[in-house]
């Protein structure tokens, strides 16, 4: 190769990528530190106790504040992607399930609901493996022992929200009728009681749906005849 050629080559163009020096890992080490940003390498968070790796020009995670945000007014979430939005105002990946708007999770093209992101490790000898997302940096669920727990003594259930706390013992949101602690449910304010959550879809029916479903027992058989509504329905008088 002649001079001239060499010189359009790009600058580091002959120099070889240097990996991550952590066992196993193929990714490629971000500055002097031998690492990739996972493992510990390239700029971190200035935040007190903080570790992740900062994003982009700034001195600060995704949590603190660091890298791009959310333009949507009010909201101060990372934008995802090249896009200038969060997941919850149409940033990033979309599901490829039809019909679904939910962001895609991780390395999938699936919403959580819909099979994508990490899931379950839980073998159970009847029912097989468990389907449900795994929580946090575990490989189990909530219901398995994944994601953080309650840090009341004696307690194992999942903790909800930023708190420490099950919604037993004050985690997560609660219900904004006054003079309520209940939970809030879904992406409501209320609880069920104060009917928070999906509502049965049955015309004139104002029950909490009941699961996955979009009725209450009324409608199982979606939707069922007015006589199994009366019958299945407390206190019904249609």
């Amino acid at each position: 190769m002649s001079d001239k050629e060499k010189g359009k080559q790009p600058a580091g163009a002959g120099a070889s990528t240097r990996g991550c020096q952590h066992p196993g890992c193929s990714k490629v080490a971000q500055g002097k530190s031998g690492m990739c940003i996972a493992h510990g390498g390239g700029k971190r968070c200035q935040k007190e106790g903080c570790t992740k790796g900062a994003q982009g020009k700034t001195s600060f995670c995704s949590a603190h504040g660091g890298g791009k945000r959310c333009q949507k007014e009010s909201c101060s979430k990372t934008s995802r992607g090249s896009s200038s939005f969060c997941s919850a105002h149409g940033g990033g990946k979309r599901c490829a399930r039809e019909g679904c708007n939910t962001a895609a999770v991780g390395g999938t093209p699936l919403c959580t609901a819909h099979g994508g992101g990490k899931r379950c490790s839980h073998v159970d000898a009847a029912d097989g493996k468990c389907t449900k997302s795994a929580q946090g940096a575990s490989n189990l669920c909530s219901a398995h022992g994944g994601g953080r727990r309650c840090s009341k003594e004696d307690c194992d259930k999942a903790a909800q929200g930023k708190a420490l706390l099950c919604f037993s013992h004050g985690g997560g949101r609660r219900c904004s009728r006054e003079g309520c602690l209940k939970g809030a449910v879904g992406r409501t304010q209320y609880c069920i009681g104060h009917k928070g959550g999906y509502r049965c879809e049955y015309e004139g029916c104002d029950v909490s749906a009941r699961g996955s479903t979009r009725f209450c027992r009324c409608g199982l058989m979606r939707p069922p005849p007015l006589v199994v509504h009366a019958v299945l329905v407390r206190g019904c008088g249609r």
